[in-house]
């Protein structure tokens, strides 16, 4: 939705499952979103913002996994992409730099944050994972369980 007009428009659409958690990069020419598929995967995807929806075959897909991956957030410069991914077991921070010009992966994904002790979550509830990133800053959601 255009906030100075009201004007609404679409920007993604898909036949092959869910759209969610989408972010939109500095500039507002990409959108990072993710595709949660009918099969139970999950992918990490980018797509070029233009003024109508992105086909299917414009779509970068960074990363598709049969566990959680969500909450994808932009650097303040657009080119680094962090996101919550339970690959390896329980749910961190990870992040992908990306070229500037084509946004297409640049280098490996690496860890970024892990949780410091047990007992603290980044996807609590399941499902539920947030991540946000500002100038120098990322922002956690972190829910904590005990029990005996």
């Amino acid at each position: 939705m255009d906030t100075s007009g009201g004007e609404r428009s679409v920007v993604l659409e898909t036949r092959d499952g869910l759209l969610a958690a989408a972010s939109l990069a500095p500039g507002d020419r990409w959108i990072a979103f993710v595709l949660k598929r009918p099969s139970g995967r999950v992918a990490l995807c980018i797509a070029p913002l233009s003024g109508r929806p992105a086909s299917e075959a414009e779509w970068i897909i960074l990363f598709d996994e049969n566990r959680y991956l969500g909450s994808p957030a932009w650097s303040p410069d657009g080119n680094r992409l962090y996101y919550l991914s339970e690959r390896n077991g329980p749910c961190i921070v990870w992040v992908q730099d990306l070229d500037p010009r084509t946004k297409r992966p640049r280098g490996e994904t690496r860890v970024f944050y892990q949780v410091p002790r047990p007992g603290l979550l980044l996807n609590f509830p399941p499902g539920n994972g947030f991540l946000g990133a500002a100038r120098n800053r990322l922002f956690l959601w972190m829910g904590e369980s005990s029990g005996n």
